[in-house]
């Protein structure tokens, strides 16, 4: 009977380490993909930033040329006039 007892607990023994390596697998894997996802996160968010200091840049850009633009379809339209 006390074998029986001790063949039983040690094959629950077993069980239990295996389960606990496998958990131990899993949080492994689990905190690699994390690490991942934060690292991609930061990357993502630093690109971001300087995607919108490039667009204002670019806005900025566009309104003086459009102000430019303005500038130059009035002398257009001034030397018109004076020709006439």
């Amino acid at each position: 009977m006390l074998n029986n007892n001790y063949f039983f607990l040690r094959i629950l023994h077993d069980q239990t380490d295996r389960c606990l390596c496998e958990a131990r697998g899993q949080i492994i894997k689990a905190e690699t993909e994390l690490a991942n996802l934060e690292s991609r996160m930061s990357t993502t968010h630093r690109e971001t930033a300087v995607y919108e200091k490039e667009i204002a840049k670019l806005q900025g850009d566009i309104q003086v040329m459009k102000a430019q633009l303005s500038k130059i379809d009035k002398e257009k339209d001034d030397l018109l006039v004076n020709i006439i």
